[in-house]
């Protein structure tokens, strides 16, 4: 009975009050309505088959003493079920329980992973974007929005399993990105990752995190948006969350993503988060075309930082103010934080000139490029600033300027 279920009903299967989507109570869709697994001939051959369907790996625990809570449905789907229940739960070994900890809701928090009977942290070397997508999909929130470094979400304690992992950002859990040995690392716990993930929104298929089709989480359960009257201010509000820039475009799916229903979400454009604006459940009545919404938004680059260097004698009045003699040699570092690989960053001089571009390096989340200046002269007596640039799907998006430095050159020794 229940191998039927489940090669029959494969997208209506679930697990259901575990750690992630691959732990729970078993239950099916069936006749409109979520059910529990109430057969008495449930064993390990039944759970290999929801583990592998739900590419979950092989079953890790299968027993009665697995707390995932209890069902509110009526009834179990067999026959055979009458009275008290007897609920089933599985743990596939497929993908690594995770958790958030510390958090403000529950999306966000210090990543901890379960391994070996025990909850440990993760730490921040080479943590990016990439290895929180794969934290948010697997706790089954929204889009990445940010890492956290340092503790953020305060330091954890016992085991540090995980470390300089490598994502591509499409896994489905961490393990399954490249990483050294569990515990094999060289933190403390001063350096616990964290996430922070939309609780309500999630774009797909999209170029770059602040672009794609719109997924609401609404009535406990993810649902895509459609393009019923859906425009600028509902993609505002959802940029906004995101924490992306403008709303630069909106759009909806073409007919070979028809879709028989989802939510209909209808915004002022003034909201802060897509919760404040009014959704509800919409079906597609008659033969009339019905997409899924999208969004492109603009992307937000971080304001970058500047610092001068030199091996010589400067006079230093202040951090933005200095004097170097001529002739001698220095270079000016723009530096940025961010969640995009890459990029490159202008120096302007006096609100007048910009250089050339150069490609940032660096790796994670921080990146850099230095502008050299072998042999000062008065010509370069100036303002300097930072900016920094993306390219991302054929648009280029600009920072605001960092702060200034003023650069003055003297014909004397300074000391």
């Amino acid at each position: 009975m229940l191998s039927h279920i489940c090669f029959s009903l494969l997208e209506s299967v679930r697990l259901i009050n575990g750690t992630d989507r691959c732990s729970g109570r078993l239950e099916v869709f069936h006749n409109g309505q979520w059910s529990k697994i109430c057969n008495s001939n449930w064993g390990s051959t039944q759970a290999k088959i929801v583990c592998r369907e739900l590419e979950c790996g092989a079953p890790q625990q299968l027993h009665e003493t697995l707390n995932f809570g209890d069902s509110g449905a009526q009834r179990g789907y067999t026959a055979s079920c009458s009275g008290s229940f007897n609920h089933h739960h599985c743990l596939c070994e497929g993908v690594q329980p995770l958790r958030l900890a510390n958090g403000t809701g529950r999306c966000s928090g210090r990543v901890e992973v379960f391994h070996d009977g025990q909850w440990g942290t993760v730490c921040d070397d080479m943590w990016d974007i990439h290895e929180a997508e794969v934290v948010c999909r697997a706790m089954d929130c929204g889009s990445a929005q940010m890492v956290t470094f340092s503790a953020f979400f305060g330091q954890g304690d016992g085991n540090i399993w995980l470390d300089d992992l490598n994502c591509l950002g499409n896994e489905s859990s961490l393990v399954h990105c490249q990483h050294p040995s569990f515990g094999e690392n060289n933190c403390g716990h001063g350096e616990d990752a964290g996430v922070i993930c939309s609780e309500n929104i999630r774009l797909t298929n999209g170029t770059d995190q602040c672009s794609g089709q719109v997924e609401i989480y609404h009535n406990e359960m993810w649902s895509a948006a459609v393009n019923v009257n859906w425009g600028m201010n509902e993609g505002t509000v959802i940029c906004r969350e995101m924490n992306c820039g403008d709303a630069l475009s909106v759009s909806a799916s073409g007919s070979r993503n028809e879709l028989l229903g989802g939510v209909k979400v209808s915004c002022s454009g003034r909201e802060s988060a897509v919760t404040e604006c009014t959704l509800r459940q919409y079906t597609r009545t008659g033969s009339g075309h019905l997409g899924q919404a999208s969004v492109v938004c603009s992307v937000k680059l971080e304001k970058p930082s500047i610092t001068l260097t030199s091996p010589h004698a400067m006079l230093i009045y202040s951090p933005e103010k200095l004097s170097i003699k001529k002739g001698d040699y220095f270079f000016i570092t723009c530096s940025v934080h961010s969640t995009y690989p890459g990029g490159y960053f202008y120096l302007t001089k006096s609100n007048t000139s910009r250089s050339e571009p150069k490609a940032a390096f660096g790796h994670s989340i921080f990146y850099m490029a230095n502008f050299e200046f072998p042999s000062i002269q008065y010509e370069h007596q100036g303002l300097y600033s930072c900016v920094y640039a993306m390219n991302i799907s054929s648009q280029s998006f600009f920072s605001d300027e960092s702060k200034t430095i003023q650069v003055t050159v003297v014909g004397e020794c300074l000391i």
